[in-house]
């Protein structure tokens, strides 16, 4: 996992697109950067995120979740996933939709990087 990283890096850019993204539709966001963690892995499906310079969205390119649309983009409110995983709330297969059952059970007892 990348905690935080030098300016200009995908992550950064992800980053900064978002918080752009979201001035536009008017929606809150008060993370830092320093504030997300950015998974090799998407810590719902374990499929290995692309930060790749290619700005075609992929399956597996990071998403930002949040848990709760009302409360927008804050700290506690995010986390990065693919974007599968991400869309996946739309139309996913069983199977998948079991994992995030089991990704948000954990979640919320504290343990999804343990």
């Amino acid at each position: 996992m990348v905690k935080a990283g030098p300016k200009h890096t995908r992550q950064w850019i992800i980053y900064r697109n978002k918080m752009y993204d979201a001035k536009r539709k008017n929606i809150h966001f008060s993370l830092r950067f320093e504030d997300i963690v950015f998974p090799t892995h998407c810590p719902i499906l374990g499929i290995e995120l692309d930060y790749g310079k290619k700005k075609t969205i992929k399956m597996n390119s990071p998403s930002f979740e949040r848990f709760d649309s009302d409360l927008g983009y804050i700290q506690s409110n995010v986390i990065v996933v693919s974007y599968k995983a991400n869309s996946m709330k739309r139309n996913g297969t069983l199977k998948e939709l079991e994992k995030i059952v089991l990704f948000y059970q954990k979640l919320s007892t504290g343990g999804i990087y343990a």
